[in-house]
């Protein structure tokens, strides 16, 4: 049985009087994106309704990409999300007894995020894949966490390669996340994020993710 396939199976097998809240979380650039998108096709086969929600969709007005100088890492840790929205938006619409109306991005936010939502009934799996999303106030959300292991050498190079197209500076980005962003994780990773995750997955080559940490049996919310 494959990486994703065995952790489809553990989420499936979750029961829940509402939909079930899946996190893929880990380092910037550390394949989260991708393997969201890899494992609701996986799920989605079950015949389960599986939405994939982004967190960057939901970065607070006006926010400008790369970070501005009004944010330190500690700031952006706090500010760099609308975390209340997020959590209005999309999570309280997922408790027991709710009306499972979710949104996919923040209402004037950036201009090319998805526009609307969508409805998760009982038993939805609703995939959100993002940063930060670990910190204590928000932990008791999540029934199934994943963290996507890479080291800070590779999220640079990752990232260097990815933003250069739409920063055309490839020592601007890399200079960023040598500096600002791997300060950024290394203060949110003091508080052990990994550590509340169901499921570590090493993802240096995201072509064969390997299992790192066993996929835990009836998960629940760390």
């Amino acid at each position: 049985m494959g990486v994703v396939d065995e952790l489809a199976a553990a989420i499936l097998a979750l029961q829940r009087q509402r939909p079930v809240r899946v996190l893929i979380e880990g380092r910037s650039a550390a394949g989260k994106t991708t393997f969201s998108r890899t494992l609701a096709e996986r799920l989605g086969r079950s015949g389960r309704q599986a939405q994939v929600v982004h967190l960057d969709d939901f970065h607070p007005v006006g926010y400008r990409p790369l970070g501005s100088a009004a944010y330190t890492p500690e700031r952006y840790l706090q500010r760099g999300f609308d975390f209340a929205a997020f959590e209005r938006l999309v999570l309280e619409p997922t408790r027991e007894g709710g009306d499972g109306a979710i949104s996919f991005a923040l209402p004037g936010g950036f201009e090319d995020s998805p526009a609307g939502g969508t409805t998760l009934g009982v038993g939805a799996l609703l995939i959100v894949e993002g940063v930060f999303l670990l910190k204590p106030g928000l932990r008791h959300w999540w029934d199934f966490v994943i963290w996507l292991d890479v080291s800070f050498a590779t999220m640079v190079r990752r990232a260097t390669a990815r933003d250069v197209a739409w920063v055309g500076d490839a020592d601007l980005v890399r200079h960023r996340y040598e500096t600002f962003w791997t300060a950024a994780h290394a203060l949110y990773e003091a508080g052990d994020p990994r550590g509340a995750a169901h499921a570590v997955i090493d993802n240096e080559d995201p072509a064969t993710p390997r299992l790192v940490r066993p996929v835990a049996s009836g998960a629940s919310a760390p």
